[in-house]
């Protein structure tokens, strides 16, 4: 996440669990700082696989033209298609995404390498 933040870009956390917990998580890990906006399943009038979780985060940062979701379930590559964001799969099982016919727009396997392949992706 310090990476993604360093090279420039907005970090959002978007998840089915429920703040409380996801605060404890957040908390135990010193994630907090490193995200400027957490979407749980406390916010959202639909979770995962719908995109009503998109909804909050885009009327947060309106005006936001590029964004990508990167998930580690298939369930995440489902909402960034309802939401026509485009999807990087994290550790993907790919029997999943073959089940649920999802095709990422990049596989990745260690998030360090994440910023490098955002800045890519940008065009920075």
């Amino acid at each position: 996440l310090d990476g993604a933040r360093a090279a420039g870009f907005t970090t959002v956390l978007w998840t089915n669990n429920a703040r409380e917990v996801t605060q404890v998580a957040l908390d135990r890990f010193a994630l907090a700082d490193a995200l400027d906006l957490v979407v749980t399943r406390d916010d959202m009038a639909e979770m995962k696989p719908s995109a009503d979780g998109w909804r909050v985060i885009a009327a947060r940062f309106a005006g936001v033209r590029d964004a990508i979701v990167v998930g580690d379930s298939w369930v995440d590559g489902l909402a960034a298609a309802a939401a026509g964001v485009p999807f990087v799969a994290y550790r993907p099982r790919e029997a999943e995404l073959t089940r649920w016919k999802i095709t990422p727009i990049a596989r990745i396997d260690d998030l360090t390498a994440l910023p490098t392949w955002l800045r890519a992706w940008a065009g920075q």
